[in-house]
């Protein structure tokens, strides 16, 4: 009997070392590996394997064998793929009644070319994803852990994951356009994937994103993700080849900014982008436009030829046939800076603006109005209205104040793309010019006859204009093509600094932007 129980317990130590050695150190052996490359081969025809040493690994807990393999290697339409290990449990029972089969497999790779890992997975099991994948990416390597599950058929189930990191990877996205030296972490399954950590460069500029999301749903991808540009000098030619319409060559001498993006759209299986979202936050640090601005000299008469913006906070918010821009910052007409607020719609075709200006350093310049605001006196321009591509703009409110009481006001300004006036539907002008007068004149508009009346007015500067045109049509020149009567009703009117006339009235006609007929009198 006690021989018997020191046998029992023996027996049981024997087994008890036998499952730690198992367990902690396994056993290697190649008996398997033509039943493992059989097993696998039944899974997924289009591939062989070349396994060395494989390595059998007891679970006591579960009751199943870990079997392993260092360094195997794949061979897929004509391709060579070196990986690190091929992983696959079996259970202890099965192994023991030969009844040898795989129902999960993880791959871990070395670091290979990325379009050889597709195709490899692609081998196992094809999907929309992978095709999306396939078409986009052009070079890159990764390394990468596939974990996968096979039903009763041999067939994979819809519970896989593929998890590993993207580096020196290119992506071919919007049509001609690339993201080259990318690096991120990914997280592939069934209906998602995830990005993470994303960096890369397009168009000479360094992205970086925390994370980007696509979820399949039905028969397209719903993708929404965050895409971060640190501060940086940017080529002023990458930034004209996106707005052709509105900037030229040369027209940019510098731009430096930093931004914030939040973007959402869907892709289609065929590659097409629709219900694009875009919400941006720019910090605008630098703006240098040299455009020719000459004519803006004839405002303010210190204008250094070069539009600057500084320390701009800019907000878009962008949707199909829909974008809302809005922003703030200091904008340099001379050496110190003055500060703007702007407000811009588009809705199809049609553009809505409405901006702020606190000029307090600049002087502006009115001549024809002999009108002058110094430095350092506050004022307040304000400018909203609307246009059509390719059609005139409407200028709804141009109003200029200052700490002086001076006031200029126009309202429903039509002007063509030329810049020349259509109509316009209403002026007030209340202000005190270099020629110490007090003006205050109003002029309203009802179709094609105009009133112009008020108290006091100095022309000399309009006269001087007038008088020291030799050709009639030059006259009306700032309107696009005037055919109106213009009805006068002023109580005094100035011809220079002294001289004034009392009770000025009249009617004054053009044609065709010619003068038709004058009829004015005064006392």
């Amino acid at each position: 009997m006690n021989r018997l129980i020191k046998l029992t317990l023996f027996l049981v130590l024997v087994m008890f070392l036998l499952a730690v050695y198992l367990s902690f150190f396994g056993i290697s052996t190649e008996r398997f590996n033509r039943k493992i490359e059989s097993e696998v081969l039944n899974i997924n025809k289009e591939i062989n394997l070349d396994l060395k040493t494989v390595k059998f690994l007891l679970n006591p807990l579960n009751l199943t064998i870990n079997i392993k393999t260092i360094e195997p290697i794949i061979f897929v339409n004509n391709k060579q793929l070196e990986l690190a290990s091929i992983k696959t449990n079996l259970s202890l029972k099965s192994l023991i009644n030969k009844e040898f089969s795989i129902d999960d497999l993880q791959l871990s790779t070395k670091e290979i070319k990325i379009k050889d890992l597709i195709t490899l997975i692609r081998s196992f099991k094809d999907s929309t994803k992978l095709f999306l994948l396939d078409k986009v990416v052009k070079n890159g390597f990764l390394v990468g852990d596939i974990n996968l599950n096979f039903d009763d058929n041999g067939n994979i189930k819809n519970n896989y994951e593929i998890n590993g990191y993207l580096k020196r990877g290119q992506l071919s996205i919007l049509r001609k356009n690339s993201i080259n030296d990318l690096n991120f972490i990914f997280n592939i399954k069934d209906k998602s994937i995830l990005l993470k950590d994303i960096e890369g460069i397009f168009n000479k500029i360094k992205l970086s994103a925390p994370s980007v999301i696509i979820i399949e749903k039905k028969n397209q991808f719903l993708v929404n993700g965050e895409f971060i540009n640190k501060e940086k000098d940017i080529n002023p030619k990458i930034l004209i080849k996106y707005f052709k319409n509105i900037f030229e060559e040369n027209d940019i001498e510098n731009i430096n900014f930093s931004s914030n993006n939040n973007f959402t759209f869907n892709l289609s299986k065929k590659l097409k982008i629709s219900n694009f979202n875009l919400k941006s936050k720019i910090n605008l640090n630098n703006f240098i436009y040299n455009k020719d601005l000459s004519n803006i000299n004839k405002y303010f008469p210190d204008f250094k030829e070069s539009l600057k913006l500084e320390d701009h906070v800019i907000l878009i918010d962008y949707k199909k046939n829909k974008i809302d821009i809005k922003g703030k910052g200091k904008i340099f007409l001379e050496s110190k800076a003055d500060y703007i607020s702007y407000e811009i719609k588009r809705r199809n075709d049609d553009y809505i603006f409405n901006t702020i200006t606190n000029f307090d350093k600049s002087v502006i310049f009115l001549e024809i109005l002999n009108y002058e605001k110094k430095k350092n006196l506050n004022s307040i321009l304000k400018v909203n209205g609307s246009f059509k591509k390719n059609k005139n703009i409407e200028f709804k409110l141009i109003s200029l104040v200052d700490d002086n009481n001076n006031f200029f006001q126009i309202d429903n300004l039509k002007i063509d793309q030329k810049f020349k006036i259509n109509t316009f539907d209403k002026l007030k002008f209340i202000f005190s010019n270099n020629n110490k007068i007090q003006n205050k004149i109003f002029l309203t508009r009802n179709k094609k006859k105009y009133e112009v009346y008020g108290k006091n007015f100095d022309a000399s500067k309009l006269l001087d204009q007038v008088l020291n045109t030799n050709n009639k049509k030059q006259s009306s020149s700032l309107f696009s093509k005037l055919d109106s009567t213009f009805k006068i009703d002023i109580d005094k009117l100035y011809l220079d600094k002294t001289t004034y006339v009392n009770d000025f009235v009249g009617n004054i006609k053009f044609v065709d932007n010619e003068l038709n007929s004058l009829n004015l009198d005064s006392s």
